[in-house]
């Protein structure tokens, strides 16, 4: 007997885990046996739900001896396996093999092989590719004219993804090419496998791919008013409506409302390059601070351990002058922010790494991508605990995902699934009346935060007609203007004509005052400036705050200001009538003096006579 050259080279290259042959019992001549073929999952990336073709190239018999990795026999024991069974594939197989490798003079069985040549020798010059890249550039130019032309070839088994174990059965020995047949959906989580090269017995092989993910979150400000993003350290990321990073945060209109990316590091190894880009979407409520950029872009390891911070680059290109992949692209257009790592692989690589580090610590690891925006004037309102309104934020990351491809950059990609923040603001109400509770005109007031009054702007006209719009009330409808109530909007730094008083001592027409974009953990203090006429002006604040509680997604409300339904925040503000004792200059005082008058009169006429008296007598 002789024994082949072996594959071990390419199996091992191509194949990341690939378990001891299952001891075969003895089968006749004629009745030779087959085998099963398991693919396991690998990381993010779940072998089941994935479609596997494998293609036999040549049939043999595996040796056990070599746990599977050769073929055993004489030369005339080789014969072409069953996807190619025309002289015609046969031939088209020996010419891709040729094409991969016409520049390398190393390989000089394979540049022998001619249309003619046979199993065996096909095999000898498989033998001489013997590093991984070789194994990988064969199983490349054997996918070129898989399911192509004429010259396709067929699959011999197949798995179609609908099983419980991703396993491919009821093969004869031989060498095999396993290609991933999967349709890989536009949105998702998932990749198509490297090709495998295998000599087939009873074994278990792990799929070659992997996939990234991305997970945003919102600044909860509940806690703190921004994060710390100096520390060098993974932010914790929660999910729902817990304080810090989450899914949900609440803002006053002109507040920084800040976000964060993490976007998986998956195992690049089998790309040539490998396409990155973070695409987020912003609701019109929303304004990119394209000051402040994408703030911070940090590496760290799967343990959440740093590696470097790529926005601290300082230069885009080599010792050479030559211009290097070291910063993503970011661009903000149509409301939609992008940040475009372009070739992943080169731009991590072009890192400089904490001390001990090295682009190898990347995989499995994660990437922290910061960036901010503005509460603006055209954000969502929530006017009750049913205006289910808010300013969502989505995002997604586009990647590559199938390795088998050119290195050009323009492969196939997928993008994950979107993941949407919600950020909401909300309204308070100032309700003027007397002891009686009856509405009263003419009072003025501010409102402070820290000892610092706000600006507001008043709404009237087509700007009173557009921000009503933006306010869902109690019961999840727009909010109408009624004819008692004046209407503000929180002011930002752009706006004109804002001013620190709201309401008008003349006015003698509303008695409620509304006001629109304000937050939840702001401790508000509403004092009132002026009294209406003959009213005395109340001389002590009042400290008002909105409470809220959202479901779990933070995409809606479930209770606001203590209430399960309608929710208004509402601040009522009493005046009493001035004391009802005379008043200077008031027509008591003239009866005072008239009093007095007429006493001193009767007690001069009285002295006047009595000194008369006394001298008549």
């Amino acid at each position: 007997m002789k024994t082949t050259k072996r594959f071990i080279a390419m199996a091992a290259a191509l194949t990341l885990t690939a378990c001891a042959a299952m001891p075969m019992a003895s089968f006749a001549v004629d009745d030779p046996p087959t085998y099963d073929v398991t693919i396991n999952d690998n990381g993010n990336v779940v072998a089941k739900t994935h479609s596997f073709s494998a293609y036999q190239l040549i049939a043999g018999t595996p040796n056990e001896a070599s746990s599977a990795n050769t073929l055993t026999g004489t030369s005339d024991a080789f014969t072409w396996g069953s996807a190619l069974n025309t002289a015609t594939k046969q031939s088209a197989f020996i010419n891709a093999v040729q094409n991969a490798f016409n520049t390398d003079t190393s390989k000089t069985k394979v540049a022998a092989l001619t249309a003619s040549s046979t199993p065996y020798q096909v095999a000898e010059a498989l033998s001489e590719l013997t590093a991984a890249s070789d194994a990988a550039k064969l199983a490349k130019a054997i996918g070129t004219f898989v399911g192509t032309s004429a010259n396709a070839i067929s699959a011999t088994q197949t798995y179609d993804g609908s099983g419980n174990t991703a396993k491919i059965s009821g093969l004869n020995g031989g060498y095999y090419f396993i290609e991933d047949t999967t349709n890989i959906a536009a949105t998702s989580n998932d990749a198509k496998s490297k090709f495998i090269l295998n000599v087939v017995s009873d074994q278990t092989v792990t799929i070659k791919t992997d996939a990234p993910t991305l997970d945003k979150k919102i600044w909860h400000n509940d806690g703190n008013a921004s994060p710390n993003t100096a520390d060098n350290t993974a932010p914790t990321f929660n999910s729902g409506k817990a304080n810090g990073w989450a899914d949900v945060g609440d803002n006053q209109i002109g507040d920084t409302v800040y976000y964060c990316i993490k976007t998986y590091i998956p195992d690049m190894s089998d790309y040539d390059t490998y396409k990155y880009k973070i695409n987020d979407t912003f609701s019109t409520g929303l304004t990119y601070d394209s000051t402040a950029g994408v703030t911070k872009i940090e590496v760290f390891d799967k343990s959440d351990n740093y590696l470097c911070d790529i926005t601290a680059e300082n230069s885009d290109s080599d010792s050479t002058g030559a211009t290097k992949n070291a910063k993503p692209n970011v661009s903000f257009e149509s409301g939609e922010l992008t940040v475009d790592f372009v070739d992943l692989k080169e731009c991590l690589k072009n890192q400089t790494y904490t001390s001990g580090k090295s682009v190898s610590d990347t995989t499995g690891g994660y990437i922290y991508t910061y960036y901010q925006a503005t509460l603006n004037k055209d954000a969502l309102v929530s006017g009750g605990v049913n205006g289910q309104q808010n300013n969502p934020n989505t995002a997604n990351l586009t990647y590559s995902n199938n390795p088998n491809q050119s290195g050009s950059g323009d492969n196939s990609t997928s993008n994950t699934p979107d993941d949407t923040v919600y950020d909401w603001t909300y309204t308070y109400e100032i309700d003027k009346v007397d002891e009686n509770n009856e509405p009263l005109k003419g009072a003025t007031f501010s409102v402070s935060l820290d000892n610092n009054k706000l600006y507001f702007v008043q709404l009237t006209g087509e700007d009173l007609t557009a921000a009503l719009g933006k306010v869902k009330t109690a019961d999840n409808t727009a909010l109408s203007a009624a004819a008692d109530t004046l209407y503000y909007r929180i002011a930002k730094s752009t706006d004109t004509g804002a001013t620190q008083t709201i309401g008008s001592a003349s006015d003698d027409t509303h008695t409620k005052y509304y006001l629109i974009g304000l937050d939840d953990t702001k401790a508000y203090s509403i004092k009132e400036e002026s009294a209406p006429a003959n009213y005395a002006k109340k001389t002590t604040a009042d400290n008002v705050t909105i409470s809220n509680d959202y479901n779990d997604a933070g995409s809606a409300l479930t209770k606001l200001n203590n209430q399960t339904t309608g929710g208004l925040g509402v601040q009522t503000v009493v005046n009493y009538k001035n004391s009802a004792l005379p008043a200077t200059g008031g027509i008591g005082t003239t009866l005072f003096i008239l009093g007095g008058g007429c006493a001193a009169g009767i007690a001069g006429i009285y002295l006047i006579s009595k000194k008369k008296t006394r001298e008549e007598e």
